[in-house]
């Protein structure tokens, strides 16, 4: 069963591990209080597997978000995600 754990952030990127992965699937940040889906341009699940990394954070994101990997399909499907974690916007500083 895939896994995508989240490690720790800083103001820039998210640390996660993962495993079992398939190659490539989508990484998409989804903002847990509006529903907003947005593509990580990250290639870290590109060979799958197992590993750890860092997602880059997308400049627009902020509020309580998660990390969610789906297949890259028409109807795209669930494959892990992480637990939800705080993005803080620009010029607010902190983190969670």
């Amino acid at each position: 069963m895939a896994r995508l754990d989240y490690v720790t952030q800083t103001d820039k990127d998210i640390s996660v591990t993962f495993s079992d992965m398939p190659k490539d699937p989508a990484l998409v940040f989804v903002n847990t209080t509006n529903g907003r889906h947005t593509p990580s341009k990250s290639t870290l699940l590109k060979d799958g597997g197992t590993g750890s990394g860092s997602v880059p954070i997308e400049p627009s994101l902020f509020g309580a978000s998660c990390l969610l990997v789906q297949t890259r399909d028409a109807q795209p499907q669930f494959i892990a995600q992480t637990i939800v974690f705080y993005i803080h916007a620009p010029g607010r500083g902190g983190k969670e």
